[in-house]
């Protein structure tokens, strides 16, 4: 099943967000020690972030990120201090000078994540950023600040003590200065976060017994779990996270199959979604546009870490020869929107006179429509040849549910479609889940993926 396609494709970003979604809870006497790799010795242009959930915010000093030497007279930190009244201060200290941004303590609540971002611009300025946005700053008079003590997550390195108190997720280092706009797209999409100069990214999602958190770089920066490879008292534990995960979308593409635009997308994580608009326009102007789904909104996946596919096929008036604008809009339960595009498709000549080019006919497997769906689905093929298919569907595990469809098939321009009603083989309702539909004529497989919503 060889396939030839015309594909208008835009790649808004590729992206896993928070892997397992575990995070690790500090209560007041717990660390991680990051070691001191070359990689962590970074006296100039800094950038370090992190994901902040505070437990408490009263008024005693609390170290979150540091590398603290007070021998070597070098040192940065993200810290909770109360020297000149309660606030979050990134500061740099090259041993004779300290150069500071901060942010009042009063505007943070306990209990609620935020992310908070500290960058240093080396000789210039130190910013201060929670949310995306910028709340503290301060001129960098400082010199080099290079530490040769461990780095460490939730307590002063040198010294020990003064422990956070609270959850920590996604701790990111860079040695270079992370722009206003990187910072907010950041916030908004943790895991497509800028990778140049990444020099150190802990995820927190091991998880389960482990004493170690990995180093997503390739510095392996591992850090340890308390004050030894075992078990002990200082170990921060492992708990399920909850930090924000917005709708990330990995995919968007349009198709013109069988006489009608079919717009497909991808997420790999969505937070709080209740569902999709889908706009089209004539001009690249969203504010001239028409939204397609009048029936009512797409059902969105809710809130999951888990990729999700969608498929929408617009059957509205099409002219020939005509480019298409489409967006997204992703509407929360809290009801704000998103939006992603726009991607264009080019509509077919319809003349028979015509000496333009024959767009190109797409053969094999399409996205089942629609999808998500409940109780039934569409799925359809084209061949390039004559020859006997199989049609079947399989439960996430691999398990065959039904086999929809095992016959002789004509070749051609004719699309071939198939209804699943959501049930197996016995004729019982299968349960909500990701299902694969796999199509196979003896030479070539090709598999799919679909989502069922009860």
């Amino acid at each position: 099943m060889k396939k030839i396609f015309l594909v208008l494709l835009f790649i808004a970003s590729v992206a896993l967000m928070f892997g397992a979604n575990n995070c690790l809870d500090f209560d007041g006497n717990d660390f991680v020690n990051c070691g001191s790799d070359a990689s962590l010795k970074i006296g100039g242009d800094l950038t370090m972030s992190a994901w902040i959930n505070f437990d408490s915010n009263n008024a005693v000093d609390r170290y979150i990120l540091n590398n603290y030497d007070t021998a070597a007279n070098g040192k940065w930190i993200m810290l909770l201090t109360n020297d000149t009244g309660p606030r979050i201060e990134f500061a740099v200290d090259d041993g004779s000078t300290v150069s500071r941004a901060t942010y009042p303590l009063s505007n943070i609540d306990t209990g609620t994540w935020y992310h908070v971002v500290g960058v240093r611009d080396y000789g210039t300025s130190l910013k201060l950023y929670v949310n995306g946005e910028e709340v503290g700053s301060g001129v960098d008079n400082t010199g080099d600040s290079t530490s040769n003590k461990d780095f460490y997550i939730g307590q002063r390195s040198d010294t020990g003590g003064l422990y956070f108190d609270g959850l920590l997720d996604n701790v990111r280092i860079y040695n270079r200065v992370l722009t206003g706009s990187e910072v907010s797209d950041l916030y908004d999409n943790e895991a497509s976060g800028p990778t140049n100069n990444l020099v150190a990214h802990w995820t927190f999602d091991e998880g389960g017994t482990s004493q170690i958190t990995y180093d997503e770089t390739t510095n392996d920066n591992d850090g340890t779990l308390g004050s030894s490879s075992g078990t002990d008292d200082n170990d921060p534990s492992w708990v399920s996270s909850d930090a924000p995960l917005p709708v990330t979308l990995s995919s968007f593409s349009a198709q013109y199959i069988a006489g009608s635009p079919i717009l497909n997308w991808s997420t790999q994580s969505e937070t709080d979604n209740m569902g999709w608009n889908v706009y089209r326009s004539t001009v690249g102007n969203m504010e001239q546009s028409m939204i397609l789904n009048v029936e009512g909104m797409i059902e969105g996946a809710g809130t999951t870490s888990e990729p999700t596919d969608y498929s929408y096929r617009d059957e509205h008036n099409i002219i020939f020869n005509v480019t298409y604008w489409y967006w997204l809009e992703s509407i929360s339960i809290s009801g704000d929107a998103e939006l992603f595009g726009p991607i264009t498709l080019t509509t077919p000549y319809n003349d028979p006179n015509s000496n333009s080019t024959p767009i190109p006919i797409e053969y094999g497997l399409f996205q089942n429509y629609p999808n998500p769906f409940n109780p039934s689905t569409e799925i359809s093929f084209m061949l390039a040849v004559d020859s006997r298919v199989e049609l079947s569907i399989y439960d996430i595990e691999g398990r065959k549910v039904i086999t929809l469809l095992d016959n002789e098939i004509v070749s051609g321009e004719q699309m071939h479609s198939i209804v699943w009603n959501g049930k197996d083989q016995a004729g019982k309702n299968v349960s909500s889940g990701i299902y694969f539909y796999k199509l196979s004529d003896g030479e070539n497989i090709e598999t799919r993926r679909m989502l069922l919503i009860k």
